[in-house]
């Protein structure tokens, strides 16, 4: 992508790719969102990123469970939220999309508006922040000694969550 490209220097870089593969290979484990940010406000400074929010959707069936006839009592009721957004860095013309999902139970213990809107409230932030999280892990960021910084969005194969591409675009 940066083959023959003026990046710093007033001559193209020249880019080879190496043709050996490590014998042994290793899942790297994902930043959280936090840490995400923390980078991303290091490197980009608070002002040269941003993410915009493209859908939080609802996808827990409590409506649907609570006008049935017949209960099943062995399905327990649980919050599920939907994120879709977008990590901008303008200065590098640049956007990465980010999808995810929480979900969490609810207890029959627990009873009043307060504790499920608390329990609603930390199920979407976590949405938000697995989409963040997943944002971030398809952007490839470069820091040079000089302190200059190159930043490409490289999307992944895998589909967040073992969907297709087809029922992601389906939420949506």
């Amino acid at each position: 992508a940066c083959h023959g490209k003026h990046l710093f220097q007033n001559s193209p870089v020249k880019v080879r790719l190496g043709t050996r593969h490590k014998a042994v290979q290793y899942q790297a484990l994902a930043l959280n969102s936090s840490q995400c940010q923390e980078l991303a406000n290091y490197y980009f400074g608070f002002n040269g990123w941003s993410k915009r929010i493209i859908k939080l959707q609802d996808l827990s069936d409590l409506e649907e469970r609570e006008n049935e006839d017949t209960a099943v009592p062995l399905q327990k009721q649980s919050l599920k939220f939907f994120c879709a957004l977008e990590v901008v860095l303008p200065f590098f013309e640049c956007r990465s999309p980010g999808v995810g999902m929480a979900e969490e139970p609810l207890e029959k213990l627990e009873e009043g508006p307060i504790s499920f809107l608390m329990k609603r409230k930390t199920t979407q932030k976590l949405a938000i922040q697995k989409a963040v999280s997943d944002a971030f892990q398809k952007l490839v960021i470069v820091v040079l000694e000089s302190g200059k910084i190159a930043v490409e969005y490289r999307p992944c194969e895998e589909i967040t969550d073992a969907r297709t591409e087809e029922e992601l675009q389906d939420l949506i």
